[in-house]
């Protein structure tokens, strides 16, 4: 039910909406959450309000599913809260999740951030229902993929660090993917001067 609200979103078809709202009111919150999101992809207002209260509430976990949310749909409208979150959040997490949103953008704010968010090793304590390996892991595939969002090539060195270095596969698989899409968008190298041979 999660990844069929999220095609719904991902597939821009306003007609979704009906069938959204009605997802908003499963027993599970993991679909409430990704149909929360896909309204906001399809840009609707009562989602755009309730996402905007989320990223305001600075309650972490649910913070940085709004501000993904908001990212994700990446209009302009967003751009300042997106800004400001990235330099004032207090989680890493709203934080990477800003910069993805600003990469999308076509803004490479986050891009020191994320890079350095690859080796992050200080996970939050006191947390139970948190298990710290969990955070680190976390934190890393979001960095790699608000590497991929900001599509800047001095990020191509420290993913291939991170893919051949990492011992988890979901970090390998993410970092590969985020350098192909560096890559696919990167500018064509320029063609060598070529000269004619002069005839004596």
């Amino acid at each position: 039910r999660c990844n069929a609200a999220m095609l719904l979103g991902r597939l821009g078809e306003p007609s979704a909406a009906p069938l959204l709202a009605r997802a908003m009111r499963d027993k599970d919150p993991r679909v409430q959450d990704q149909a929360l999101e896909a309204m906001g992809l399809l840009d609707l207002p009562e989602a755009r309000t309730q996402l905007g209260f989320l990223a305001n509430s600075g309650i972490g976990s649910q913070e940085a599913f709004a501000v993904a949310a908001l990212g994700q749909a990446a209009r302009p409208a967003h751009l300042e809260l997106l800004r400001a979150k990235l330099t004032s959040a207090q989680h890493i997490e709203t934080r990477l999740a800003a910069a993805t949103g600003l990469g999308l953008l076509g803004e490479r704010d986050g891009l020191e951030l994320a890079i350095a968010a690859l080796r992050f090793d200080r996970p939050r304590r006191g947390e139970p229902e948190d298990d710290p390996q969990a955070q680190i892991i976390r934190v890393r595939l979001m960095a790699v993929r608000a590497l991929a969002a900001i599509g800047d090539e001095r990020a191509l060195q420290p993913l291939e660090r991170m893919m051949l270095d990492s011992d988890d596969p979901r970090l390998q698989v993410a970092s590969a993917g985020a350098i192909l899409r560096i890559l696919r968008h990167a500018p064509a190298p320029s063609a060598p001067a070529t000269h004619a041979r002069t005839e004596p």
